[in-house]
């Protein structure tokens, strides 16, 4: 046989077991939606009660940046890194018909945003707290969420997993902020 040949039938064979590989991984029998369309989250939407005050939270505490969007007089958006947005919506409580007080059914409900942090992250926490003008927030527990006040931030916890600090919004929507322990040089502990 010659050497051409070879060569080609060489290369031939790499590119099947290539096509293969490519063909057959990942398959588990049936196809999740992820799998049969593209999808690719772009953003959250966080609801809040005075949207003014938000944004000069997430402007001026957080520096999140404004996007240059259409926002409505009760929507608008930052960009978080990558081609990502927040999205801020006004949902102001209503007053019961009945005893002139809040009810809690119209209040808007708070959520969580996970944002990952490369490098910089102690840095980033006390820059945080400063601008808040305040220290940060013991952890008596791994489950704090409850124990924050609104226009807080809490302290880094070390687990197992990696290392996270919260910042607390006028609405109660948490901001996490971690580094997963792969990035991680240092060994981690239960608490610090």
């Amino acid at each position: 046989m010659s050497r051409t040949l070879q060569s080609v039938l060489v290369f031939f064979c790499y590119v099947a077991i290539i096509l293969c590989v490519a063909v057959y991984s990942g398959r588990t029998g049936q196809k999740t939606l992820y799998d049969r369309y593209l999808i690719k989250p772009e953003g959250a939407i966080i609801q809040v009660a005075d949207i003014e005050r938000s944004v000069s939270f997430y402007n001026t505490v957080l520096d999140f940046p404004l996007a240059d969007s259409r926002d409505s007089q009760t929507t608008r958006s930052f960009v978080l890194p990558g081609p990502r947005r927040l999205i801020l919506e006004a949902v102001p409580a209503r007053q019961s018909d009945t005893d002139n007080q809040t009810d809690s059914r119209n209040l808007p409900r708070s959520a969580a945003v996970l944002i990952r942090v490369r490098n910089g992250f102690e840095k980033l926490h006390k820059e945080y707290a400063s601008r808040l003008g305040r220290p940060a927030q013991p952890i008596t527990n791994t489950s704090y969420w409850d124990d924050m006040q609104p226009d807080s931030i809490s302290e880094v916890f070390h687990g197992e997993w990696g290392i996270q600090f919260a910042v607390r919004d006028p609405d109660g929507n948490m901001i996490v902020f971690y580094r997963p322990r792969r990035l991680l040089f240092e060994k981690a502990s239960s608490s610090k």
